[in-house]
């Protein structure tokens, strides 16, 4: 679901490169994961104008429908279960908890830029 949110939150269609750096995972994975979101009608793939060796992704109505209802039942979640927490207490704990997140995704980044990428088998 990952990669349909990704697709969605993007004004243009997105080359599988792109998804795979936003998402912190290597092209091959996007491909995997795009075969089978192609199958259920959640996206469509088509050829960059560009560069015709790669593809554009890009979601349907029915992927970007799937993505609204599912986001708005995580809204509705939360809006439940925190109902009665204040507000500065909720961007307080949004805050801890973003910061391992923000700390892996640094050290992803830093990893692939100096050619160190432990998702990879070495050579």
């Amino acid at each position: 679901m990952a990669l349909l949110r990704v697709l969605c939150a993007s004004e243009e269609p997105l080359r599988i490169t792109d998804v795979a750096q936003r998402l912190f995972v290597r092209p091959p994975h996007v491909t995997r994961q795009a075969a089978r979101l192609e199958e259920d009608g959640l996206i469509r793939r088509m050829p960059d104008p560009r560069d015709h060796r790669a593809q554009l992704l890009e979601p349907t109505e029915r992927g970007r429908t799937m993505v609204e209802r599912l986001s708005e039942g995580v809204r509705n979640t939360f809006g439940e279960v925190l109902g009665g927490v204040p507000d500065e207490e909720i961007r307080s704990a949004a805050k801890v908890i973003g910061l391992p997140v923000a700390d892996s995704a640094t050290r992803l980044l830093s990893d692939h830029a100096s050619g160190h990428d432990e998702r990879q088998p070495p050579a």
